[in-house]
């Protein structure tokens, strides 16, 4: 079909520049109107193919992203998590230390250890 085409445009660019002139608007509507439904065909079929290629693309950048991405969310996953036990265990240091001094107080200067 597309072969077909093909060899009818390039026959039409062939011909001199005499058979042009001698061509009526009639004539060159009539071409027209009947290679009309071939282009229309090329046309859907380019716009189907257009279609599948953009929804490739989308899958490829998703997929892209997926295997740049998920590494990344691990490693920040991981840092909230150490950062959250971090938080934690300051937070037990700083209670300790507290009840540390508030139990030195308590004691009675006889009873204080000895270095």
């Amino acid at each position: 079909m597309k072969n077909v085409l093909v060899i009818l445009l390039v026959g039409l660019l062939l011909w001199s520049a005499s058979a042009f002139g001698e061509l009526t608007f009639e004539d060159v509507q009539k071409i027209r109107d009947s290679l009309k439904p071939e282009f229309d065909a090329i046309n859907k079929r380019f716009d189907d193919v257009n279609q599948r290629f953009n929804i490739v693309w989308m899958l490829l950048v998703a997929l892209i992203v997926a295997v740049i991405g998920m590494p990344l969310y691990r490693e920040r996953k991981k840092e909230r998590e150490q950062d959250e036990k971090l938080e934690a265990l300051t937070r037990i240091v700083a209670e300790q230390q507290v009840e540390i001094e508030r139990l030195k107080t308590r004691l009675p200067p006889s009873a204080a250890p000895t270095p």
